[in-house]
């Protein structure tokens, strides 16, 4: 293995706090961008951005999924 610098005098602690505090607003932004709820455009249920509305079907204006009754006597049969 490489060699590794090794620190001269020890790290204030107000520095590590600075340094993970940095880190953790990051992660918190990045998991609250990741799952953001919004309304269906068709049907006014929330849902997950960019995924199809597990309520009524649609992805933005179009039909994406026949949620109809025949479709489920499809799928029992």
């Amino acid at each position: 293995m490489g060699k590794r610098p090794v620190q001269k005098k020890k790290a204030p602690r107000s520095q590590t706090k600075k340094r993970y505090s940095a880190f953790k607003k990051r992660a918190q932004k990045i998991l609250y961008e990741k799952y953001v709820l919004v309304a269906c455009a068709n049907c006014g249920e929330m849902k997950l951005s960019h995924h199809i509305c597990p309520n009524c079907g649609h992805y933005g204006k179009r039909r994406a999924i026949d949620t109809g009754k025949d479709v489920v006597k499809k799928i029992k049969a």
